[in-house]
């Protein structure tokens, strides 16, 4: 299992590192053992977190009520629950 990925009593918890402003929205593989994702949406007014629970919705192929900003909320360095088991948040993430 990789080391940003650890298991929950709910589903998964994700380790991400989060680099707003970006020219598009994407994975770019792992930064200090954290998932890196690169967001469109900037850091003001919440729309980089929200621009990241919409991404992780549309790619994991979710409600967004299944993902929760657990730390991190003004933060590069966040962590989110998913309502996944780790097996299948594998199998969903193109990484």
């Amino acid at each position: 299992m990789p080391t940003w990925l650890a298991v929950s009593e709910t589903g998964s918890k994700l380790s991400l590192y989060i680099v707003p402003g970006a020219a598009q929205t994407q994975i770019s593989g792992e930064y200090n053992g954290r998932l890196k994702i690169k967001l469109k949406a900037l850091p003001q007014d919440g729309e980089a977190n929200a621009g990241l629970i919409e991404f992780l919705s549309k790619t994991l192929k979710i409600s967004k009520k299944k993902i929760h900003l657990l730390s991190g909320e003004k933060s590069r360095q966040k962590v989110v629950l998913i309502e996944l088991s780790p097996d299948e948040l594998l199998d969903l993430l193109p990484c």
